[in-house]
């Protein structure tokens, strides 16, 4: 995952995963479930080792302010090709 920066905002669809993405992803790339939860634990990680909250933390744990950011279109992310056969992957 890259850096996190504002995106444009929360879109019109009415599911969770179709609100989050950036200019580096697609909201569909972003409905798959297991996308969703790895983008969500290292946005939950980054909290833990200092990041700063884009929404109220509220008192709630990381993961949860983390699955709101990710649910609210304000966390980036970009999809990285897989490595050719016999390349390390980065």
């Amino acid at each position: 995952m890259t850096t996190p920066s504002p995106a444009s905002g929360p879109s019109s669809d009415a599911t969770p995963a179709g609100r989050a993405g950036s200019p580096g992803g697609t909201s569909e790339e972003l409905q798959n479930k297991f996308s969703l939860v790895v983008l969500t634990s290292q946005r939950a990680r980054q909290l833990q080792n200092g990041a700063r909250p884009r929404v109220d933390p509220n008192g709630h744990k990381f993961p949860w302010v983390a699955r709101h950011e990710v649910m609210a279109g304000m966390i980036s992310w970009d999809v990285l090709p897989k490595p050719a056969q016999g390349q390390t992957p980065r």
